[in-house]
């Protein structure tokens, strides 16, 4: 009898300890993640199963072994849910606000979590993405001055993908290489090549708009592609000069979609996308070299001719005309976020949108 008590008291211990799990489990963020990751669900699925069938095969063994596995649990719960209290490491001076992962779940869920969570804590607030703590500043002065008075303290972390430009992607970069590329990017992308840039950058999105509205004449469609195409065109024509209707647009667009989306290509290895990226760099290359044997009419068309301006061995930087690849393709999703935002907004007030008529 005692027996039995001690075994019913374990597993009452074990279900408790593992209802915060459960509920997370349960949790529709994490079957997007897995409905995104069907090599990830497979591997986890077949994971559980193996994991059953030892726990079936060593029934016995855990049976034994049930009280010190609760106990374990319950321990693990305990520190789970003291990490995951707001005035966790208030003693140490960290801000408030919750490092657990359910935290985490309702920030990728709840559009105002990040409001929120200012109105609830303050301006300045803790929280974890998945494994990694952060701290949050919703107030820009107080954020800048926090930046510059820690800046010798900051580095930049990186993502994989930086490892494709041999000097490492810009934003990844840190002090003297930093400035350096810092500099010769915003010079050439200045106002000018912007203003310059702007007729094709019109052009382009009234070619996607003219062909959103045709496509939407047999119903409903998803205005995403094309304004997608319009941010690439776009940021095509003010990076490396080539018109919105020029044939290499799509050629490049093919090449670019083999990196992968976005969420892919920040996540993958590099190393299987060297071939395709090696040939984009080769291409501006091939369009820097032709600038500089047939100089345009306007020297500071795009922002590869204007490097090349300012100095003609830029040609020759693997790593800038790596990154001048690397902006296009990670900021396109930028943009052409942008661009469904400014859609929205025009569509919730259609006293704008007609007056703009």
């Amino acid at each position: 009898m005692d027996s039995r008590l001690a075994t019913f008291a374990s597993l009452a211990v074990t279900a408790v300890a593992l209802l915060p799990a459960t509920s997370v489990v349960r949790r529709a963020t994490i079957w997007r993640e897995l409905a995104g990751r069907p090599a990830v669900a497979v591997v986890l699925g077949l994971a559980g199963l193996a994991s059953l069938a030892v726990g079936w095969r060593l029934r016995a063994e855990l049976t034994a072994a049930l009280p010190a596995i609760a106990a374990l649990l319950a321990v693990g719960s305990a520190l789970a849910w003291w990490r995951a209290r707001d005035t966790f490491g208030r003693s140490r001076g960290l801000p408030p606000g919750s490092l657990g992962l359910g935290a985490s779940l309702d920030a990728i869920e709840h559009q105002s979590f990040y409001a929120d969570a200012a109105a609830r804590h303050g301006p300045i607030f803790k929280m974890a993405q998945f494994h990694r703590p952060v701290a949050c500043v919703v107030d820009l002065k107080t954020g800048l001055d926090a930046l510059e008075a820690h800046r010798a303290a900051l580095r930049q972390p990186t993502l994989p993908f930086g490892r494709l430009s041999p000097g490492n992607y810009i934003e990844f970069m840190n002090d003297e290489r930093h400035a350096r590329y810092r500099d010769i990017l915003r010079t050439a992308l200045s106002g000018r090549v912007v203003a310059m840039a702007r007729p094709g950058i019109e052009e382009a999105i009234r070619a996607q708009l003219a062909a959103c509205v045709s496509a939407s004449a047999d119903g409903p469609l998803d205005p995403r592609p094309c304004l997608e195409r319009a941010a690439f065109a776009s940021l095509v024509r003010t990076m490396f000069g080539i018109p919105p209707l020029d044939q290499r647009v799509a050629e490049l667009r093919q090449l670019f979609d083999q990196l992968g989306t976005t969420r892919t290509f920040v996540e993958r290895r590099p190393e299987d996308r060297v071939q395709v990226f090696t040939r984009l760099v080769g291409l501006v290359r091939e369009l820097g070299r032709d600038l500089l044997t047939t100089p345009p009419a306007s020297p500071a068309s795009s922002v590869l001719s204007e490097a090349l301006r300012a100095n003609p061995a830029h040609l020759d930087d693997d790593t800038l005309l790596g990154n001048l690849v690397l902006i296009v393709h990670v900021t396109r999703s930028n943009v052409r976020g942008l661009l469904m935002w400014v859609l929205k907004e025009l569509l919730d007030h259609p006293e704008v949108l007609q007056a703009m008529r």
